[in-house]
């Protein structure tokens, strides 16, 4: 069977050991590097973040960059945000601040592969949703995505991890829940077929969450900007430091994951 060009492979680590995977999320860079919003300038966060990933979690075979991780979408801001990861691969999705053509063409600028479908060994795949609406603060699949999701799935049967910004399940802030993945029914069941789909993995909130559903291991992760006070009606701010999730995907199959602040 022939891949698709956007199929990018990622070979087994040596000695059997798991692919460690970095998600950085909600980065809302500015253009200007010392640019400061809400009182906290993005890519100081974003660099305190990291160094506490080189000490820590490094290096991963893979970050995935989860979306809004530009503030105001230009151009400028995704350079700041490949220079300071300074590492390949990484792959993106949008998120609604984000626009995605100079994202993709900062990604291609810096040798970052456009790939939305990736092959670790045999052993798991990564899907790449693009979740963003223009001019919509919530988010939406439409349905050729999700029947190439469909196909995508039938095709390859190893363990899947679903990258998307919006959450397509409800964390307990009522604000939040309102502009998370509309019609996110539609995903569910155009899953539920393939049992081989074991997390997803989303942006948005601001905020650590890893809950179960039906088998199916939902999780999300704090930003490297600033975080979201859980469990809240109204928008409201938190005042942990930055954050983002590590993942180990293990040729045996299986997931472990956790969030680190950068305190």
């Amino acid at each position: 069977m022939a891949e698709s060009p956007f199929t990018f492979r990622i070979a087994p680590p040596e000695g059997g050991g798991p692919w460690r995977v970095l998600q950085i999320t909600d980065t809302h860079l500015l253009a200007e590097p010392g640019g400061e919003r809400r009182g906290a300038r993005p890519l100081a966060r974003l660099e305190r973040a990291i160094a506490h990933a080189r000490r820590n979690h490094w290096p991963p075979h893979l970050i995935l960059a989860t979306g809004d991780l530009a503030h105001d979408g230009r151009r400028e801001s995704y350079d700041l945000l490949l220079r300071t990861l300074a590492f390949r691969p990484t792959v993106a999705v949008a998120g609604n601040h984000d626009l995605p053509w100079p994202l993709r063409e900062r990604l291609a600028a810096h040798g970052q592969p456009l790939a939305r479908h990736l092959l670790l060994g045999d052993a798991w795949q990564v899907i790449l949703l693009e979740s963003r609406m223009t001019g919509r603060i919530e988010g939406a699949l439409d349905a050729p995505q999700l029947e190439w999701l469909r196909v995508l799935l039938t095709r390859h049967r190893q363990p899947a991890l679903l990258v998307i910004h919006h959450p397509p399940f409800a964390v307990g802030s009522a604000w939040l829940d309102a502009i998370a993945l509309s019609g996110h029914r539609d995903l569910l069941e155009c899953i539920a077929p393939f049992p081989q789909v074991e997390a997803i993995v989303a942006g948005h909130v601001h905020q650590p969450w890893d809950e179960e559903r039906g088998g199916l291991r939902l999780l999300a992760s704090p930003a490297t900007w600033l975080q979201f006070r859980p469990n809240q009606r109204e928008f409201q701010l938190d005042d942990r430091p930055p954050g983002y999730r590590w993942l180990e995907l293990g040729q045996d199959r299986r997931l472990a994951t956790g969030i680190e602040y950068a305190e």
